[in-house]
């Protein structure tokens, strides 16, 4: 192939991509959201990764900026490690009770807070956390308060 005709081909080559650079762009972000999303819903959150465990409120924060709003944030543990996990759902109704926080086993880091009051006589979680929805099992594995327990029996009885 002759230098001239290489040269030529370059040129064309650079002249599509300078035509077609907003294309390629869109097409570029569109695979990494794509990739973002499907990481999260298919390593982080798939069946087997997801647990559940309960978060205790900490703070709410207003973000000033271009989209300010109100961000929650809830603490909790998992194999005695702290964490943070941030919602900007209205979380006014609740504040400061204790709520159900979905997390990764792969990494706790990903997490997502869940608009679900824990019950006062649920105490603590498992050490590793739920692996099913913890009102769907009955809350069973958790520490809880057996004095309460006791007390919402013979009330029962009544």
């Amino acid at each position: 192939m002759p230098l001239s005709n290489y040269y030529a081909t370059l040129a064309k080559i650079g002249h599509w991509l300078q035509s077609n650079c907003w294309t390629l762009i869109v097409i570029l972000f569109a695979i990494a959201a794509a990739a973002v999303f499907l990481s999260d819903k298919y390593y982080y959150f798939n069946d087997e990764n997801v647990r559940y465990t309960v978060g205790k409120y900490k703070d709410k924060i207003y973000f000033v900026g271009r989209s300010s709003e109100m961000t929650y944030r809830f603490t909790y543990l998992v194999e005695g490690k702290q964490y943070i996990a941030l919602t900007t759902k209205d979380m006014r109704n609740i504040e400061g009770l204790p709520v159900i926080i979905k997390y990764s086993a792969v990494d706790p880091d990903f997490s997502d807070v869940l608009k679900v009051v824990v019950p006062s006589w649920v105490l603590s979680p498992p050490k590793d956390g739920w692996k099913e929805y913890p009102p769907d099992i009955n809350w069973e594995g958790a520490v809880l308060d057996t004095l309460y327990m006791q007390k919402l029996r013979e009330e029962r009885k009544k």
